[in-house]
């Protein structure tokens, strides 16, 4: 009974979706396209709600997205665009022959784009806060998945400035709406607060290689970016541009890549300083080999919105740091570059 029950209330919630979307005439005026039409929305509906496989971030994340994104998505339209484009973009994964699905996707995001944006400069409240963030977390995964068709053929050259920030500065859009003074007291009680909680489960991450019992793969390695670093582990509190992002790296280090640390892996893209976003964007070596690591192990999760970008991210940066001068990041380059397949030159 309780299984017709929801089938029901889905169905309800698909022709609502289909008659809204059509009364907005979406499609047709969005984007002169001859392969998506309107009655593929239904389509791109039943596969985000039937897919059970892990696809959509963490378990906990893929549940919410599933079960409670539905009911919440006729209040948001850019949840509702966030939605319908992550499925048509996973669709055009899996039937890349299929231009339906990549103009749906394409129209789908732009359209979720300019609605958050919109809705972001208007009130804030307990009313949409979980909406906002449903919305941030589709589009932060999907500018991470974007990078793969975005990224140019081969590795950075001297003339790139730092690597594509695009999807990171993405990403760090969960971190904007958690600070926000007026979105505090409702977090609590959102549905989103078993992903806060797994994805927080560092409050100030350190490295403390006294601890290490043994000379794990982790420890050794966290060790040599620490002497390439200059840093000591005597305190948290430090100048040093490069001891946080550190400190995050190493502590995913220990951890096992899987769907379910997903968000950890999304929240040390959040937590990334401004100082330190500056260094990647002028190309320092350090930072790049940091973010190597990040996008070698980030690429161990098998989802759809990962493994690609990761790998093409990991090989950009790979290129690039082959050609540098210091001999001790070309060592250190040799576990990315053998997670994305990269072959060393050096």
């Amino acid at each position: 009974m309780q299984s017709d029950q929801v089938s029901t209330s889905r169905e309800s919630v698909k022709a609502q979706i289909i008659r809204s979307l059509k009364d907005a005439d979406v499609p047709s005026s969005g984007l002169k396209n001859p392969f998506y039409k309107q009655s593929d929305t239904a389509e791109l509906i039943d596969h985000f709600i039937e897919v059970s496989y892990p696809w959509l971030g963490s378990t906990e994340s893929q549940r919410i997205m599933q079960y409670d994104g539905l009911q919440l998505l006729m209040r948001a339209p850019y949840l509702l665009h966030g939605i319908l484009s992550f499925s048509a973009s996973h669709l055009s994964y899996l039937h890349h022959y299929n231009k339906k699905y990549c103009a749906a996707a394409v129209l789908h995001y732009q359209l979720s784009l300019i609605s958050y944006q919109e809705r972001l400069q208007k009130d804030v409240n307990s009313k949409n806060v979980d909406l906002l963030f449903g919305g941030c977390l589709l589009q932060s995964m999907m500018a991470f998945g974007y990078l793969f068709h975005e990224a140019r053929d081969g590795p950075l050259d001297s003339d790139d400035k730092g690597i594509g920030l695009t999807w990171l500065r993405a990403m760090q859009g969960t971190k904007v709406l958690y600070e926000r003074e007026e979105l505090r007291p409702y977090l609590t009680k959102s549905i989103w607060l078993p992903v806060f909680l797994e994805s927080n489960c560092w409050e100030e991450a350190s490295c403390n290689h006294q601890e290490d019992e043994e000379e794990s793969w982790a420890a050794h390695t966290s060790k040599a970016l620490h002497r390439l670093f200059e840093l000591d582990n005597s305190s948290i509190v430090d100048e040093n541009p490069y001891r946080q992002p550190l400190a995050l790296l190493c502590h995913l280090m220990r951890c096992e890549s899987s769907h379910d640390n997903i968000g950890m892996f999304m929240m040390f893209s959040g937590k990334l300083p401004p100082e330190f976003i500056g260094l990647l964007e002028n190309s320092d070596q350090k930072a790049m080999l940091i973010m190597s690591y990040w996008s070698a192990l980030f690429g161990k999760i098998d989802q759809w919105w990962i493994v690609r970008s990761a790998k093409v991210e990991c090989m950009r940066i790979c290129g690039f740091l082959d050609k540098a001068s210091d001999a001790r990041i070309r060592e250190l380059l040799a576990f990315p570059a053998a997670q994305c397949g990269y072959t060393l030159i050096t």
